[in-house]
């Protein structure tokens, strides 16, 4: 028996996430899911700054801290995590932090906030009440595979609150590269040059954050994105050249957007399809009145659909179809080829009737002749000579 005992003690503490765990007062650790699994941190419980020093077995590369309020100054909330060697990383997890905030509490993060958590991978903040971001206040995150904050509330903005700040698609479980605000009150516009430094980030989710307007220059240098999500916002209308000089972009994500529907505004649904752009969704139109949530194809169909079946090459439309400059001269020839052939059917036809006639008529030229002799013949008296025995004129020349 008391092998047995000995043998499940040694079991449980060989298996990763078992017993063997030290993490700081008012942490525990969660296994349930995973081999490496997460520490949650209560933060009215915790004395911060949180020491790196205070986990082991594993070390706190999945970090959650819930129950966030007031303001985080710079070095206040970690300490000693730049000691987090990449090494030290299992390979099937992101080294994610997530902040979950108490609702209807302001929450502040001062530039500095993140100092020695440059190690992360991804950072997730949830249903927190931002009176602003400062200036920097990310920029010790260095690269993430994703930056995403859900919920909550943003009350004001800076050009400079993502500075720092790099968002790239990393070689790590689930690779996305995506900048994330969704599910956030945000005051409706971006200051100007906000994004600029993303110049790497394939992803942009920006649902329902109530963004009333995107400019020519919010994604003028988001060179690399490959999709944007602009759904359930208050946006109705985007400039034609908004998305200018993205030639990755794939997908542009439109669910819930109400439209101001005329031709101009729906200069999208043409652009988008030549270039090979994804419109997920799609606005639905909030005016003119006959077409109120109704979809926009169906408006631009009816309306200003002057789409080019022909797409660029020289032809004529007819109907839905094309026939291209190439089969409009093949046509063309083969036309004249048949116009040609009959002309010369006819040609023929007639030459060879007139050529009948002719020789008929000198047929009967010979015999009139030939009759003529005979009847010569029979008259020439007492000659003695007999009129020849044939009826017919003989052939050769000379009865004409």
């Amino acid at each position: 028996m008391a092998a047995i005992i000995l043998a499940v003690v040694l079991c449980v503490l060989s298996v990763p996430g078992g017993l063997g765990q030290t993490f700081p007062t008012g942490c525990a650790y969660d296994s349930t899911d995973a081999s490496v699994g997460v520490y949650n941190c209560d933060f009215t419980a915790i004395t911060p700054p949180l020491a790196y020093s205070a986990f082991s077995s594993p070390y706190p590369q999945r970090l959650r801290i819930y129950k966030v309020s007031g303001t985080i100054t710079s070095g206040g909330l970690f300490s000693g995590f730049s000691s987090f060697s990449t090494a030290d990383f299992d390979s099937n997890y992101v080294a994610s932090l997530e902040i979950e905030c108490v609702s209807n509490t302001d929450t502040t993060f001062e530039a500095g906030a993140f100092t020695d958590m440059g190690y992360l991978q991804g950072v997730t903040i949830k249903n927190c009440k931002i009176p602003t971001i400062a200036a920097n206040a990310f920029s010790e995150l260095n690269v993430l595979n994703y930056f995403r904050i859900e919920g909550g509330s943003i009350a004001a903005l800076d050009s400079a609150s993502f500075a720092g700040l790099n968002i790239s698609k990393l070689s790590v479980p689930d690779p996305s590269g995506d900048f994330t605000i969704k599910n956030c009150a945000t005051p409706g516009t971006f200051p100007a040059n906000m994004l600029d430094h993303l110049t790497v980030t394939k992803k942009f989710d920006f649902n329902n954050i109530g963004l009333t307007e995107v400019t020519t220059s919010t994604f003028s240098l988001n060179k690399a994105v490959t999709s944007i999500a602009l759904s359930n916002n208050a946006i109705t209308a985007l400039a034609d050249n908004v998305f200018s000089g993205l030639d990755g972009l794939s997908t542009v994500d439109m669910t819930g957007l109400q439209w101001a529907c005329t031709c101009e505004a729906l200069w999208f649904l043409e652009t988008f399809t030549t270039a090979g752009i994804d419109i997920v969704g799609g606005p639905v139109c909030s005016t003119p009145t006959d077409y109120t949530d109704k979809r926009s194809t169906a408006y631009y169909s009816a309306l200003c659909s002057t789409s080019d079946v022909c797409s660029g090459t020289p032809g004529i439309a007819v109907g839905s179809s094309c026939m291209t400059i190439y089969q409009l001269v093949s046509y063309s020839v083969l036309l004249i080829t048949l116009v040609l052939s009959c002309v010369a059917l006819g040609l023929v036809c007639n030459t060879r009737k007139q050529l009948s006639s002719n020789k008929n008529k000198l047929k009967n030229k010979k015999n009139t002749s030939w009759n003529k002799v005979q009847d010569a013949l029979k008259r020439g008296g007492n000659t003695g000579q007999k009129p020849p025995g044939k009826t017919t004129a003989p052939k050769g020349k000379g009865w004409v």
